[in-house]
Order: structure tokens, then sequence, then C-alpha cells
């Protein structure tokens, strides 16, 4: 029986919400009522001491902190790159639902969907094919990628709720000299809200479109003896929306898959602290049904994914004097794939199964000194071994196997930063780091940055670094008879930056950021169609340049209204470009700005402007989202009205051959209720 592999595996992509069950109007339907519910909640009399961006000071609202570009907290001016805070506020005035929706709006980053995961795209690379595989997702500076597809989940498929993050970090840049591999084009760091003890019941749920239902509870607990225990819990059910497909060919009706993008998934996430004692536990289990799959039934409800991760972090810090201090970590991780395809006839289909099995643990440990008059000095070790490194392919009735491989690797790392600042306005970073994996060579990451407060406004930053990340699994050793074939030859990619920017705050409200970059990427890995046998296969395909430059401008008011508006513009050269440039935006442009319109209510507006990627059209997209407070009982309702004009924007495929365009959602509605007790 052919198999389908893994084109069914990453050709989807969905949006997750979860809720109470209670059927969602027709989006065209509600979008004529919207601006009158808006107008007739806006004006109601409540009154609710919420926590919102108004409460901040200005200056930190625009300088704050980042933990994810080194092993030490640093403010965005005194951090040596161009790095986005997004702020639990501003996720909750725009009503994001997804960790990649709160990427959306960060200068440099391209977030599309094929209905079933999330893909970003950075400076100016989108790889089709590419399963995050260039960005390191950490969730509290501990690394989530798995080691089977070294993937980040940014989409419904993310193991955690959005309620229970305090902000999320986005370093554009070459990491690897602080984080090792996969580090290569940026990091996103989520930070979750803290254990603080303070007794607190929250509930809410949002409704969305596809009957999208979703319900989470939380409670904030403080334990005998001291410690503090902070638990989340978050359910989903999507009955699931039409896609309308072009038609294939000319003459050719256009195809409609109907509802198969359903849903149902859980979370669950548990953080503890006890003085400088802290544990973490998180659980996601996600099904979703595919809209569209290379070799699969089209419109078959039969198909779908299941995605599950498990993470456990343990970590202890102590301190030495008033500076210095060391933390040891001990970390845990499993994901499963599980991939079930109807291929074949209408009439006699088989049910094909696609797996993949990922498991890890490991020790890691560092010192952070400053007994050095100027310097800031972090020392530090990591050891990963991954027992499991499994993927299958076979047909479950008749059986039959065409992939059983099974793997192991392990990891050993020391990396060294120094902070040396040997005047007021100047502060330089040197750094570097080793990583020897088991099936891989060693690769040393350097990384060396300045940054010169020139006067109290103006800042000029200089950085140049190097990362990498080997071949994964999947890219080296995924093979099935007729559709896919595995390459162990492949080596390790690497990328060297070059990036000049400068950061100007004539005032606490204003700053102006302004980037410019070299990104060079050597051996990059494309999965390209072999034309001897017709299967798909990973390569190194020679050189990638990328030139590109970023501008920003942000101002918040005292009112505490804000706005953040960016450019983005790259240009290519080299081997491959060819190939990848044209599936990647050139330009990119963004608005984002939110504002009180009345006591205890926000109206923000969201802006994406995307230009052609290939044989999809550029596009633009806005969405607005209205949050009103209450005091008694306590409660916020947002409402968003998402894709405003219904551009339904298509999306290119999950794959760099076999997939066609995504067709887009298009207009739809979105309401969440929160309570708290």
């Amino acid at each position: 029986m052919a198999d389908i592999g893994d084109a069914g595996r990453r050709s989807s992509f969905g949006v997750h919400r979860v809720g109470i069950a209670m059927d969602i109007l027709p989006p065209l339907r509600l979008a004529p009522k919207f601006l009158a519910l808006l107008t007739s909640l806006a004006w109601s009399g409540a009154v609710f001491a919420q926590e919102d961006l108004a409460q901040r000071p200005l200056g930190a609202l625009l300088n704050m902190e980042v933990s994810g570009a080194s092993k030490f907290p640093a403010t965005l001016s005194e951090t040596a790159a161009a790095a986005t805070v997004i702020t639990s506020e501003q996720i909750r005035a725009f009503g994001y639902a997804t960790l990649g929706e709160v990427l959306r709006s960060v200068r440099g980053v391209l977030v599309s969907t094929d209905r079933t995961y999330t893909y970003l795209g950075i400076r100016g690379l989108s790889v089709p094919g590419d399963y995050n595989t260039r960005v390191l997702l950490l969730i509290d500076g501990n690394r989530s990628n798995d080691t089977v597809y070294d993937q980040a989940l940014l989409g419904s498929e993310f193991p955690i709720d959005l309620d229970t993050i305090d902000r999320v970090e986005f370093i554009p840049g070459q990491g690897s000299a602080i984080h090792g591999a996969n580090a290569l084009y940026g990091v996103v760091n989520v930070v979750t809200k803290k254990a603080t003890g303070v007794a607190e019941t929250q509930a809410s749920m949002t409704l969305a479109q596809g009957n999208s239902r979703q319900v989470r509870v939380g409670q904030s607990v403080s334990l005998p003896g001291g410690g503090n225990l902070l638990l989340s819990a978050t359910a989903l059910r999507m009955t699931g929306t039409d896609a309308r497909y072009a038609p294939e060919a000319p003459g050719m009706d256009e195809r409609i898959s109907s509802r198969t993008d359903h849903e149902q998934g859980s979370k669950l996430f548990a953080k503890y602290a006890y003085g400088e004692l802290s544990a973490s536990f998180i659980y996601a289990d996600r099904t979703k049904g595919l809209t569209n799959s290379s070799g699969a039934l089209f419109g078959d409800p039969r198909s779908q994914y299941r995605d599950s991760e498990a993470l456990l972090d343990v970590s202890l810090s102590r301190r030495f004097n008033d500076t210095d201090r060391w933390k040891l970590r001990v970390y845990a991780g499993g994901y499963d794939f599980t991939g079930d395809y109807a291929v074949g006839s209408p009439a006699a289909a088989i049910a094909n199964r696609d797996t993949g099995t990922s498991r890890w643990l490991g020790i890691e440990g560092n010192l952070f000194v400053e007994r050095v008059d100027d310097h800031k000095l972090v020392l530090g070790w990591d050891a990963m071994w991954s027992p499991r490194r499994d993927q299958a392919n076979f047909d479950l009735s008749p059986p039959v196997t065409y992939l059983d491989d099974r793997r192991q690797t392990s990891r050993v790392s020391a990396f060294v930063e120094d902070q040396w600042s040997p005047t007021r306005a100047l502060t330089l970073t040197l750094g570097a780091r080793y990583d020897k994996a088991r099936d891989a060579t060693g690769a040393l990451s350097p990384r060396v940055a300045a940054v010169w407060r020139t006067t109290d406004s103006l800042s000029l930053k200089a950085v140049h670094g190097s990362a990498y990340r080997p071949p994964n699994a999947y890219e080296a050793y995924y093979t099935t008879p007729d559709s896919y074939r595995g390459n162990p030859n492949l080596k390790s990619e690497r990328v060297s930056g070059n990036e000049v920017g400068a950061e100007f705050r004539p005032s606490s409200s204003d700053r102006w950021t302004l980037s410019a970059f070299r990104n060079t990427t050597d051996r990059l890995l494309v999965q390209t169609l072999d034309d001897s046998d017709g299967r798909l296969v990973y390569r190194n395909t020679g050189s990638f340049d990328v030139r590109g430059i970023e501008a920003e401008y942000e101002h918040v008011w005292d009112s505490g209204a804000a706005l953040r508006a960016n450019v983005s513009s790259y240009d290519y050269g080299g081997v491959s470009a060819s190939e990848i440039a044209s599936a990647s935006a050139r330009r990119l442009g963004k608005l984002a700005a939110s504002a009180p319109i009345a006591e205890r209510t926000t109206l923000a507006l969201e802006t994406i402007l995307v230009s052609r990627r290939g044989g999809v059209s550029g596009h633009g997209v806005s969405n607005l989202t209205l949050v009103r407070s209450f005091e008694r009982p306590r409660a916020r309702i947002s409402m968003s009205l998402l894709d405003v004009f219904d551009r339904a924007p298509a999306e290119p495929g999950g794959d760099s051959v076999l997939q066609p365009p995504t067709p887009g959602y298009g207009r739809s509605l979105r309401v969440k209720l929160e309570l708290a007790f």
C-alpha cells in the first residue's frame, strides 16, 4: 500500500479555542451587529479595578525586562539584540488566543497556517517543509523543542494556556552561544506567571468560529509550610469549518473540505515555588482533523493528527552573596505524534498511521558571578540524553509496516558569557558555547556584541553571532517506499549573522528602533523532490543570504493608550535563493494600537500587511478587539472581530512541493468571558 508519511503529518494547521457547548452564528450574520454591540458595552456603567496598561509606568512599558537573551535578566535597552516583549496585558487587550497570534505583530516575524499547525518565518526566511526548526522555543528559559522533529509548537498545539503567561519575549538573531542548537534566527521565551500564593480562582469561557468552545479553570493557593502553587486546566472542543480550495485545473470546480479541521484537546499546567526551589509540570494533548493532506483522501474526516507533550522542570538556585549565585536544573520531556490517514480509493480506503516518539531528560548548571568590577560572568554546562527518537509508518488493516526506525542520542554542552562595562556608556558582551551530540560533529557558537549609550536617549548596538542546528531524525531517517527518502549524510546547518541597530528614546513615552542585518546560511537544509524516484528528500543546498532592514516606532500615552508600528524589507542572495526567496515575504508592515474608549473599556486594532509569496498573493488583514471589565461580579468580557474586511488570505502549502495553498478563514467573531473569585 502506498504510504503518505509526513506529507499528511504537517499538511494542516489550526487555531484552537476551548469552551462550553454553544453554537456560534455564522460570522457574516454577526459582523453587521458588531459595532452596535461595541457601543453598548463601551458605555455600560460598571467599574472593575483590573490590572491594565495604564497602571504600568511609561518607562517600564518601553523598557521591559528580557531573560531569554542571556542567562540573567536585562532591560530591552541593555540587551544586545533588537528584542520585543509582549506583556499579559497586551495579550488580553488584543484578544490573542495562541502563541502564534501573539508573535504575529512582532517586527520581522511572519506567522502562517495550514489549518493544523502554526509556522514562523523570521527575518525574511520561510522554508516550506520546515516545522519551526530554526527558532528555539523556551518556556521559562527551558527548551521545549522535541528530539525527533526539532519543532516549536506555536498554535493550538502550544502546551500551555495564554492566561498563564506573564510575557512573551522574542529575541531575533543567532542565540546558539547561549542556548545551543535551533536558535538560528531567533529565540522565543515564554515567561509564565509566578506562583504568588494569593488565593484566587479563575474561570474563563471562549467561543469562536467552527463551534469552538473553550473552558479554563485556574487556582492559586498557598500551601502549608510556605510553598505556593499555581494550577491551570483547559479543555477544547471544535466542530470545524469549511475550507474552499481553488480548482486544481482550469474548468474544474472548487473543492470543499467540510469541517475536517475539527479539534479537541486538553492542557494542564502546575507551578510550585518554595523559596529558591521551583518546579513546573506541563501536559497537553490535542487531536486535530486534516483539511487537506497529500496522499490522503480529500475531505475524509478520518484523517487526523494527535500531538501529546509533557514537560517537567525542577530548579534550585542559591546565592553566595548579594550578587553571585548558582543554579541547578533537572528536566525531562516527552512528545508523541500520531497521524492517521484514509488512503486509497473512497470505496476501499485503507487506514495508514504515522508515529513519532521523543523522550529526553537532562541536567543543567550555571554560575553567575559579579565579583570582578564591571563584569557579569556566566559559566554553565548542560547534559541531555534522549533514549527514544523513534519513527514508524504502517497500515493498520491489513497490517503492513513501511518504516520502523528507533534511535537514541545524547548531547553535552559548555558555555561562557562575559558582559563587561569598561565605562558607563559602553557594554561589551563576549560569549561562546560548544555542543557535542552523539550523532553529529561538535559545534562552536561564538557571539560578540557591543552596546554604546551615546546619550541618555540614544543607544547603538552591534552584534556578530554564529548558530547551528544538526539535521533532525525526521530529516535524516524518515523513509517510505513511495513518498519519502531519508538522507543520513546530511550536514549541520550553520548561520553567521551581523547586525547593527539604534534605539532612540526622546522621552519616556516614545521609542524608535532601527536594525540592519545580514544572515548567511551555509548548508541550508531544504526539502526537495528527487526526479529519479519522485520521492521527497532533504538536502544541504548550499548558501543563502538574507539582507534586511527593520524599523519600529512605539508610543504610550498617560491614559494607557499604546501604539506600535513597524516595517520590514528583505533582499536575498546565494545558491538557494531562487527556491527559498520566492516562498518568503520580502515586505512586512504591522500596526498594533489600543486605547481606552470608556472607563475600564479598551478597543484594540491590529493590522498585518504581507507581500506576495510565490503563487500566493500579498494581503492585509485587520482585527478589532473590545475588552470590558466589571466590578460586581468580578468579570471581563472580550470580543474580537477577526479579519474585519473578510480578506480570507490564502497561505502557502505545508511542504515544499505537494501541498496546494491553504484557504484562509475569513471574517469571524470570538467571544471570551472571564470570572475571578
